[in-house]
């Protein structure tokens, strides 16, 4: 498989005290990160990363960036090791699911 990042535009309702719908939340959501291993250690997720949040800057100006720090495949990274590169990217974590780190820009 070939190293490639996604992202995409997400919306999640806002509801007041009584439960009612008052709005949206957009944000966009980096989906994925993945590095092929033979171009692991070469800086290629960084640039990949830096890449896509100035695409980002440029065409969804000022909205929220988020991501869900989850390792996958059977050569995937260690979740500190991941959660340390995006947080020397800027991210810092909002919560942990129990499943992934979700982390916000």
């Amino acid at each position: 498989m070939q190293s490639f990042i996604s992202y995409d535009v997400q919306a999640d309702e806002v509801y007041n005290d009584e439960g009612d719908v008052t709005g949206q939340d957009q944000y966009v959501l980096i989906e994925k990160l993945y590095v092929a291993p033979a171009d692991r250690r070469q800086g290629k997720g960084r640039t990949m990363l830096r890449e896509a949040l100035a695409e980002i800057a440029a065409q969804q100006p000022g909205m929220d960036v988020r991501l869900a720090a989850l390792p996958f495949g059977e050569d995937a990274i260690d979740m500190a090791d991941l959660v340390a590169f995006y947080e020397s990217e800027g991210f810092s974590i909002d919560n942990c699911d129990g499943h992934a780190v979700i982390m916000k820009l």
